[in-house]
């Protein structure tokens, strides 16, 4: 974040002291942080200290602005090169305040990005891939087939996309669609009596701070494992979790910004990068019910490398 701050520190001076200059400088990038939110900041570090690292190679270095979505919308901004966006808001203001431009949007789901498919729009999706997602399952958990799931209206795109990947993986994947997340508990309970195990989506109408707590106690309690997306979901107590961290979202953004400044056909992709956590105490409380065997820490390790 600090270099976030002091990139944004040095604009605001320029734009104070040379008014004037302001209006000539066209920046090759546009960085609008949606707000400070820890994982965005996250990734806007990633972003910029990898264009700084690639910077340093001899790459030719694109000149940065870094604003936060009220800062922007509070000026007039020339159309930079691309835009690149970090969340979801500043993802929706682009598109609905600079349609035409350049834009690459990171930190943003599958279910609520609605660029057109014509549009010079780029997208790195927070989410895992179904295919990668059900090959960990898989590989975690053979024996568990019937997978739960609790979803809105929002997330249904992504739901489509793995209830046509679990078929090909031989799964039972049983949705459950959550309208009110008020007694989401007794939902709950009323699907893990169907299930194996509970898949997590990132979709924050469901898993959020008031309701993360109840649902993984659900879980606990019907003897239900929780697979989370984030390394956050595992030390809350899931069982286990796949996903991208935030700066590696970033990271990976720089590159392919630097590849659209380039002239790369735009973009709509998943991450190629990912871990995995395990809450091996979980694992253990759950052992002693369920007769659970995870893969070894090496073995975890040897399938990351398999698949990356």
């Amino acid at each position: 974040m600090r270099l976030f701050a002091c990139l944004l520190a040095m604009w605001l001076d320029v734009a104070t002291a040379a008014p004037a200059r302001q209006v000539k400088h066209v920046p090759d990038i546009a960085l609008i942080l949606s707000s400070e939110a820890y994982p965005l900041r996250q990734a806007a570090d990633g972003f910029q200290e990898r264009l700084q690292a690639l910077c340093r190679t001899g790459t030719r270095c694109p000149s940065v602005i870094a604003l936060s979505l009220s800062e922007m919308e509070a000026r007039s901004l020339r159309h930079p090169r691309l835009f690149v966006s970090i969340g979801s808001a500043a993802a929706r203001h682009l598109l609905e305040r600079y349609p035409t431009a350049h834009q690459l949007h990171l930190m943003v789901s599958k279910n609520t990005h609605s660029a057109p498919s014509s549009s010079p729009v780029s997208a790195l999706f927070i989410e895992q891939p179904p295919g990668r997602l059900l090959d960990f399952l898989h590989f975690l958990l053979p024996d568990r087939r019937r997978i739960g799931i609790l979803s809105t209206e929002d997330s249904q795109v992504f739901v489509e996309l793995l209830e046509g990947h679990a078929q090909r993986h031989g799964l039972d994947l049983r949705d459950r669609m959550i309208d009110d997340t008020e007694g989401i508990g007794k939902q709950l309970h009323a699907l893990n009596r169907s299930i194996d195990l509970l898949l997590s989506l990132p979709d924050p109408a469901i898993f959020n701070r008031q309701t993360l707590a109840t649902i993984l106690l659900a879980c606990y309690q019907d003897r239900i494992p929780v697979i989370g997306f984030s390394a956050g979901m595992t030390r809350a107590g899931a069982l286990a979790s796949l996903y991208t961290p935030p700066e590696k979202i970033g990271s990976e953004g720089a590159d392919l910004a630097l590849r659209l400044l380039h002239g790369a056909a735009p973009f709509r992709a998943y991450s190629q990068y990912f871990e995995v956590t395990v809450n091996r105490r979980v694992a253990q409380a759950l052992h002693l019910h369920l007769h659970l065997h995870l893969p070894t820490d090496a073995e975890l390790d040897d399938w990351l490398e398999e698949m990356q």
